[in-house]
């Protein structure tokens, strides 16, 4: 993904925070990065959803992640059906 991750710039992802070690897997696994001490900042996109796009600050590498818990009132059971239901669709349109 070239270019610069649109939205609001809102910090840095921190070490302690496990989103940090899922975000460098991604880097690592997917994506090839292999920053030995990756920086993630973090960029809240426009839309309705909650959406941010990480960018690793050495490599410049961008992850984008969708959350749903609060949009369901913390209804685990029905983010966890609604990421399922987009993922199946983004398959299909592979």
């Amino acid at each position: 993904m070239g270019g610069t991750v649109f939205g609001k710039y809102v910090g840095y992802v921190s070490r302690d925070d496990p989103l940090h070690g899922f975000l460098g897997g991604i880097a690592r696994d997917q994506l090839g990065v292999h920053e030995r001490s990756p920086v993630f900042r973090a960029f809240r996109l426009n839309g309705s959803n909650e959406v941010y796009g990480y960018e690793e600050k050495h490599s410049s590498a961008k992850i984008i992640c969708k959350f749903y818990g609060r949009r369901y009132g913390w209804d685990r059971d029905k983010a966890v059906w609604t990421a399922l239901q987009e993922y199946e669709s983004l398959q299909r349109l592979r």
